[in-house]
Protein backbone atom coordinates (compact mmCIF):
# COMPACT_ATOMS: atom_id res chain seq x y z
CA UNK A 1 0.00 0.00 0.00
CA UNK A 2 0.98 3.36 -0.91
CA UNK A 3 1.09 6.33 1.35
CA UNK A 4 1.95 9.63 0.38
CA UNK A 5 3.34 12.30 3.12
CA UNK A 6 3.05 16.14 3.19
CA UNK A 7 6.50 17.44 5.16
CA UNK A 8 8.28 20.50 5.98
CA UNK A 9 11.88 21.07 5.44
CA UNK A 10 13.95 23.12 8.68
CA UNK A 11 14.91 25.69 5.42
CA UNK A 12 10.93 26.27 5.17
CA UNK A 13 10.18 23.85 2.05
CA UNK A 14 7.51 21.54 1.63
CA UNK A 15 7.92 18.06 0.38
CA UNK A 16 6.32 15.21 -0.66
CA UNK A 17 7.67 11.33 0.53
CA UNK A 18 5.92 8.62 -1.00
CA UNK A 19 6.27 5.09 0.37
CA UNK A 20 5.00 1.85 -0.83
CA UNK A 21 5.06 -0.65 1.76
CA UNK A 22 3.55 -4.47 -0.02
CA UNK A 23 3.98 -7.86 1.71
CA UNK A 24 6.60 -9.54 1.51
CA UNK A 25 8.51 -6.93 -0.41
CA UNK A 26 10.85 -4.41 0.59
CA UNK A 27 9.72 -1.15 1.62
CA UNK A 28 10.31 1.99 -0.63
CA UNK A 29 10.41 5.91 -0.45
CA UNK A 30 11.51 8.63 -2.38
CA UNK A 31 11.05 12.26 -1.83
CA UNK A 32 9.41 14.92 -4.58
CA UNK A 33 8.93 18.10 -4.78
CA UNK A 34 5.24 18.20 -6.28
CA UNK A 35 2.39 15.95 -4.80
CA UNK A 36 1.44 14.72 -8.56
CA UNK A 37 5.49 13.33 -9.05
CA UNK A 38 4.91 11.88 -5.75
CA UNK A 39 1.72 9.79 -6.48
CA UNK A 40 2.95 9.05 -10.30
CA UNK A 41 6.16 7.24 -8.61
CA UNK A 42 3.85 5.73 -6.07
CA UNK A 43 1.31 4.03 -8.19
CA UNK A 44 4.03 3.09 -10.42
CA UNK A 45 6.57 1.30 -8.20
CA UNK A 46 3.27 -0.56 -6.38
CA UNK A 47 2.09 -2.21 -9.43
CA UNK A 48 5.53 -3.01 -10.39
CA UNK A 49 6.35 -4.59 -7.06
CA UNK A 50 2.64 -6.21 -7.05
CA UNK A 51 3.35 -7.54 -10.93
CA UNK A 52 7.16 -8.64 -9.89
CA UNK A 53 8.86 -5.96 -12.31
CA UNK A 54 10.17 -3.94 -9.36
CA UNK A 55 14.10 -4.10 -9.56
CA UNK A 56 15.55 -2.07 -6.11
CA UNK A 57 17.94 0.46 -6.74
CA UNK A 58 21.30 -0.56 -7.00
CA UNK A 59 23.71 -0.24 -3.91
CA UNK A 60 25.82 3.41 -3.86
CA UNK A 61 29.15 3.34 -5.74
CA UNK A 62 31.73 2.94 -2.73
CA UNK A 63 34.54 5.77 -3.61
CA UNK A 64 37.71 5.96 -2.16
CA UNK A 65 39.10 9.08 -0.82
CA UNK A 66 41.50 9.11 -3.31
CA UNK A 67 39.09 9.52 -5.83
CA UNK A 68 37.59 12.47 -4.05
CA UNK A 69 40.63 14.03 -3.90
CA UNK A 70 40.87 14.03 -7.82
CA UNK A 71 37.72 15.01 -8.22
CA UNK A 72 37.88 18.11 -5.82
CA UNK A 73 41.40 19.06 -8.48
CA UNK A 74 39.34 18.80 -11.09
CA UNK A 75 36.25 20.17 -10.33
CA UNK A 76 36.81 23.10 -7.33
CA UNK A 77 40.48 23.82 -7.36
CA UNK A 78 40.14 25.66 -11.03
CA UNK A 79 37.72 28.18 -9.29
CA UNK A 80 40.43 29.14 -6.43
CA UNK A 81 43.68 31.58 -6.66
CA UNK A 82 46.73 30.36 -8.00
CA UNK A 83 48.51 30.39 -4.79
CA UNK A 84 45.91 29.28 -3.34
CA UNK A 85 45.48 26.33 -5.95
CA UNK A 86 49.03 25.72 -5.34
CA UNK A 87 48.74 25.37 -1.41
CA UNK A 88 45.69 23.14 -1.23
CA UNK A 89 47.01 20.95 -4.17
CA UNK A 90 50.22 20.24 -1.71
CA UNK A 91 47.71 19.60 1.77
CA UNK A 92 45.50 17.31 -0.94
CA UNK A 93 48.46 15.61 -1.55
CA UNK A 94 49.47 14.71 2.03
CA UNK A 95 46.34 13.85 2.91
CA UNK A 96 46.01 11.64 -0.02
CA UNK A 97 49.25 10.17 1.57
CA UNK A 98 47.52 9.23 4.58
CA UNK A 99 44.02 8.39 3.92
CA UNK A 100 44.06 7.64 0.47
CA UNK A 101 43.56 3.77 -0.06
CA UNK A 102 40.25 3.64 2.48
CA UNK A 103 36.67 4.39 1.62
CA UNK A 104 35.19 8.23 1.99
CA UNK A 105 32.60 6.64 4.24
CA UNK A 106 35.10 4.83 6.06
CA UNK A 107 37.23 7.99 6.76
CA UNK A 108 36.02 8.57 10.50
CA UNK A 109 37.06 11.18 12.76
CA UNK A 110 39.56 8.57 14.73
CA UNK A 111 41.29 8.34 11.39
CA UNK A 112 41.13 12.11 10.98
CA UNK A 113 42.63 12.08 14.10
CA UNK A 114 45.26 10.28 13.28
CA UNK A 115 45.88 11.77 10.27
CA UNK A 116 46.20 15.45 12.14
CA UNK A 117 48.57 13.72 14.98
CA UNK A 118 51.24 12.60 12.08
CA UNK A 119 50.94 16.17 10.60
CA UNK A 120 52.10 17.53 13.89
CA UNK A 121 54.50 15.09 14.17
CA UNK A 122 57.65 13.01 12.07
CA UNK A 123 58.05 13.67 9.70
CA UNK A 124 55.85 16.65 8.93
CA UNK A 125 56.31 18.72 11.83
CA UNK A 126 53.80 21.02 11.20
CA UNK A 127 52.59 24.12 13.87
CA UNK A 128 49.53 23.63 15.00
CA UNK A 129 47.90 26.72 13.03
CA UNK A 130 49.13 25.03 9.76
CA UNK A 131 47.24 21.69 10.65
CA UNK A 132 44.29 23.59 11.17
CA UNK A 133 44.73 24.63 7.61
CA UNK A 134 45.16 21.43 6.41
CA UNK A 135 41.92 20.30 8.11
CA UNK A 136 40.24 22.78 6.58
CA UNK A 137 41.16 22.44 3.28
CA UNK A 138 39.59 18.26 4.33
CA UNK A 139 36.70 19.92 5.34
CA UNK A 140 35.81 21.92 2.18
CA UNK A 141 36.50 18.57 0.26
CA UNK A 142 33.74 16.82 1.97
CA UNK A 143 31.00 19.84 2.24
Amino acid sequence: MATIQRRVTRSGHVRYRAQVRIKNQPWVSATFRKPSDATKWARETESAQITGAYAPPSAPLRYRFSDAVDRYRREVLPTKSADEQKRQLFQLRRWRDLLGDIFVDDVTPGAVARGRDQLMGDPYSLAPATVVRYLAVLSHLYF
